[in-house]
């Protein structure tokens, strides 16, 4: 059993990360003190450096917030995501 992550827009669109034992994800922006894993254009100022984790124990996934909180706050299809 694995958990796949696809990016389905923008300049990276098909990249895929594959994870088949625990292992932790962090998405953000490409500045200075990111350490995202994968990081979108600095110029997306909607995307905090350390933007949101995943927590992946496969077939399970978690997500939470890895900002700061209330700076720019991550949505999934429009609701909040609180840790």
């Amino acid at each position: 059993m694995h958990n796949v992550l696809t990016v389905i827009e923008g300049p990276q669109k098909g990249k895929q990360f594959e994870f088949s034992e625990p292992d932790n994800f962090l998405l953000g922006r490409d500045n200075k003190g990111s350490k995202a894993h994968f990081r979108l254009n600095n110029d997306d100022t909607q995307v905090s450096r350390n933007h949101f984790l995943l927590e992946i124990n496969p077939p399970d996934c978690y997500i939470r917030d890895a900002g700061i909180t209330g700076i720019i706050p991550l949505f999934i299809v429009d609701f909040p995501c609180k840790s």
